[in-house]
């Protein structure tokens, strides 16, 4: 299989193994995995090379996202709180500034 084939067709354009780099795949029963994967240049009986060195983030990953649903949310309810309220806001202005539109309040 080619690595390639790994990555989503929708974060294809973006990756480019610039080492270090993290890269979202899919595996073959369609889950997604978080990668961290580093090139260290080798000398391979007197070719220059590269050793390709992946490390799986995925429950980093899913840490991280939780830790975030939880700082823009309220635990009783699961709606928006004030942070969350702040976020759309500032999305909305800046939104308007590019489109020239008005803000509908």
């Amino acid at each position: 299989m080619n690595f390639w084939d790994l990555i989503p067709p929708d974060s294809r354009e973006p990756v480019e193994l610039a080492s270090p780099c993290e890269v979202r795949i899919l595996t073959k029963n369609h889950k997604e995995r978080w990668l961290d994967i580093t090139a260290t240049p080798v000398d391979f009986d007197g070719e220059q090379s590269r050793l390709f060195s992946a490390f799986d983030l995925t429950e980093r990953k899913q840490a991280e996202s939780q830790a975030r649903l939880l700082a823009i949310t309220d635990p009783l309810t699961g709606l928006g709180n004030y942070r969350r309220l702040l976020d759309v806001l500032h999305a909305e202005i800046e939104r308007s500034g590019r489109t020239d539109d008005r803000l509908p309040f």
